[in-house]
């Protein structure tokens, strides 16, 4: 029985250690675009701190929902998205790391886009940059 209970433990935690990964966060973020789900998109996206004291909330918020606009406006050019795959992984350090990612669309068509994640207090987030 504890030999069980050691397995649903473990494999529970290796579930939980795949969903805080620059990858994951990576694929789902683009996921979240297209499902047009803002609070998810919300928690995969780091302000940094140089932003947050130029710009209010509301600021940030408008700015965002721009960019997002703009992406989910490309996505459904596009037939949304059918894979994300990362075709480079740069770790700058134990807590940023670089993403180069590939964009293969429904309509067969590939992007090239670049994501830096930050690891902010255990959980791996996307920059937000201006």
């Amino acid at each position: 029985m504890k030999k069980y209970i050691f397995l649903i433990v473990c494999v529970f935690l290796g579930a939980c250690v795949f969903k805080n990964s620059p990858k994951y966060i990576s694929e789902d973020y683009f996921k979240a675009v297209q499902e047009d789900d803002f609070r998810r998109i919300k928690s995969y996206v780091y302000v940094p701190a140089s932003i947050q004291s130029e710009l209010s909330t509301k600021e940030i918020d408008e700015r965002l929902n721009e960019k997002l606009s703009k992406l989910k406006e490309k996505l459904a050019q596009h037939g949304g998205v059918k894979e994300v795959k990362i075709t480079d992984k740069k770790e700058l350090n134990s807590e940023l790391t670089e993403l180069q990612i590939e964009l293969i669309y429904n309509d067969k068509s590939i992007a090239d886009e670049r994501l830096n994640a930050v690891k902010i207090d255990g959980v791996w987030k996307i920059i937000f940059a201006l």
